[in-house]
């Protein structure tokens, strides 16, 4: 028979399975800790998670191409571009292995399932690295 790993056993406790090895220790401090009623996380089902402004930050694999490429590359893969502001002169570092280009856009509101969609296809087509972080309104 297999022997779970410390993490298999605590995903374990955690969805609330029985727990079928002699140390009890870890169960009863999670027990204790009150965690072992967590609630799956429901992102896909909506409601808290509406759609939002967000910056997207583009790491690209070399230099960066032009502005009208990196915003017509950004609405192909699906994300609404509201804006791309002006690049920001990059910092001279002697001996920096590897320095990438990196830039940022702004998008529109939209549901995170076509962000995660649109990032997955700028890696794919075009081995450009996005991020994606929400807005901080007043």
């Amino acid at each position: 028979m297999t022997t779970q790993s410390a993490i298999h056993h605590m995903l374990a406790i955690l969805a609330g399975d029985s727990v079928s090895t002699r140390d009890d220790s870890l169960a009863k401090l999670v027990s204790q800790l009150g965690l072992g009623g967590l609630a799956p996380d429901t992102r896909e089902g909506g409601g808290a998670h509406e759609p939002a402004s967000r910056f997207v930050r583009l790491t690209f694999p070399g230099i960066a191409p032009t502005d009208t490429f990196i915003v017509n590359a950004a609405t192909a893969a699906g994300l609404r571009v509201e804006s791309l502001p002006p690049a920001a002169p990059a910092p001279v570092r002697q001996g920096a292995p590897g320095g990438r280009a990196t830039r940022w856009l702004l998008i529109a509101p939209q549901p995170p399932a076509e962000i995660s969609s649109a990032v997955a296809h700028l890696r794919a087509a075009h081995r450009i690295h996005a991020v994606p972080f929400r807005t901080v309104e007043d």
